[in-house]
């Protein structure tokens, strides 16, 4: 498993981002700030965990959620109940099996 940076951009841009998290008129604004700074959805959930203190569910809920993310809520939505589904069948093949 590879190791993944903190962040995907330097430390003046992530000291950029933490202003614009305290001064943000939304959390949807904030969203599409590091999305376009480079951030992935999970850097983003990371950001808004440590820097927000916000619990994970509701980071990841507000990213997934968000309107700067919402061209990729299908796939991942799809891709969600498709790796749900083949879980249960190896849970099913495992307790089945023993």
């Amino acid at each position: 498993m590879t190791s993944r940076k903190p962040y995907p951009v330097d430390e003046a841009t992530l000291n950029t981002l933490r202003s614009q998290l305290a001064a943000a008129p939304s959390p949807g604004d904030c969203v599409a700030n590091l999305r376009s700074a480079g951030f992935d959805k999970i850097d983003s959930i990371k950001f808004f965990r440590e820097f927000a203190g916000m619990p994970l569910h509701e980071g990841k809920a507000l990213v997934q959620l968000s309107p700067a993310w919402a061209d990729r809520y299908a796939s991942d939505e799809a891709f969600h109940d498709a790796a749900e589904e083949a879980a249960k069948i190896i849970f099913q093949e495992e307790f089945t099996a023993a």
